[in-house]
């Protein structure tokens, strides 16, 4: 009975020991597993189970303590690293022909960037993707489906999706650099990406908060309200002038809202649903 006491508390304590040590020094964030790399070249996380990295990644030298002295055996101590793991594309619904809206940019740049192009210059071509899902645009997912041996449809179903999403996922991982031979001071990383909720509709002349949450999100999709000055980039402000109507216009039409220059019911659930 005092054994079994005694190894309980052991592994209490021991628990505890490992709790302080990543609690001390902030290994685990939302974008980030904290792990071992073993020489197997799997990174044992201690969370879920074991992430094994991709074939080019998988050689890691590691240099390990050597063993106690005595009737110690020698054995090589795993170094406990930080691995980010990339995130890959996501997509919120289905796509097909004649759909108008921002994520038919992201299959766009995702087709453009893995050799399945657009068209080779114009609306399409790397650099210039739409939010417009047209001919062009179904043809390059035929190939890709094809590629992948699926049923080559066109639209953008929930197999191609996962797909996708398991292609972008696995480039994201082999594209993240694991750390090498050296033990890095680990750091830790925190990300900020900014959205608002609209909760009224705002229109020209209006001065309020809400204007520049809507400068900053136009800004941060692409309708720049201006290239420098007041209301460029880092530059927003609280005065909905022409310039910010002008943006959101070129918004709405891109996503298939009537054009009006006004933040109405309809743009703002639109606006609200994306972030």
């Amino acid at each position: 009975m005092k054994k079994i006491i005694r190894n309980n508390t052991y592994k209490f304590l021991s628990a505890i020991v490992a709790f302080g040590f990543f609690s001390l020094f902030g290994i685990a964030s939302a974008s980030e597993v904290t792990g071992t790399i073993n020489t197997s070249g799997t990174i044992s996380t201690g969370i879920s189970g074991t992430v094994t990295a991709p074939a080019s990644n998988q050689v890691v030298p590691v240099s390990g303590g050597g063993g106690g002295g005595g009737g110690g055996g020698g054995g090589s101590s795993p170094t406990i690293v930080t691995v980010p793991i990339p995130a890959g594309i996501t997509f919120s619904s289905n796509l097909k022909l004649g759909d108008v809206k921002l994520e038919v940019k992201t299959l766009q740049k995702f087709l453009n960037s893995n050799n399945y192009i657009i068209t080779t210059k114009g609306e399409g071509s790397p650099g210039k993707e739409t939010n417009k899902f047209g001919a062009l645009t179904k043809k390059a997912l035929i190939k890709f489906q094809k590629a992948k041996g699926l049923l080559q449809t066109g639209l953008l179903d929930d197999k191609t999706i996962r797909m996708i999403e398991k292609v972008s996922a696995e480039k994201a991982f082999k594209d993240s650099a694991l750390p090498n031979t050296s033990v890095q001071p680990v750091q830790k990383e925190v990300s900020i990406t900014y959205s608002a909720v609209f909760n009224k509709d705002l229109k020209k002349n209006d001065v309020s908060t809400d204007v520049k949450s809507l400068q900053i999100f136009l800004n941060n999709h692409g309708f720049v309200i201006a290239s420098k000055g007041v209301g460029s980039p880092g530059k927003e402000n609280k005065s909905f002038g022409e310039l910010t109507k002008k943006a959101l216009m070129k918004f709405q039409k891109s996503v298939g809202i009537p054009a009006t220059g006004i933040l109405g019911p309809k743009t703002r659930a639109y606006i609200n649903d994306i972030q």
